[in-house]
């Protein structure tokens, strides 16, 4: 599932989980963000995208 969410690139990533989760429809409490689906390298909520140097990111909502 690919979704869209316009976001400030210099907010903390912590802040922008919710608005993800609601667009996705995942609980907040289940889901890790990674650079790459390949990687999997998990990322740092308290840094931001511009911090990252990255445009997009992977969610992982585990409670499947």
């Amino acid at each position: 599932q690919k979704a869209v969410v316009r976001v400030n690139p210099l907010v903390p990533l912590h802040t922008l989980v919710p608005v993800i989760c609601q667009k996705c429809e995942f609980d907040p409490a289940h889901v890790l963000l990674f650079k790459d689906n390949i990687s999997h390298q998990q990322l740092d909520l308290d840094k931001c995208l511009s911090e990252l140097g990255i445009r997009e990111l992977y969610v992982l909502d585990q409670t499947l």
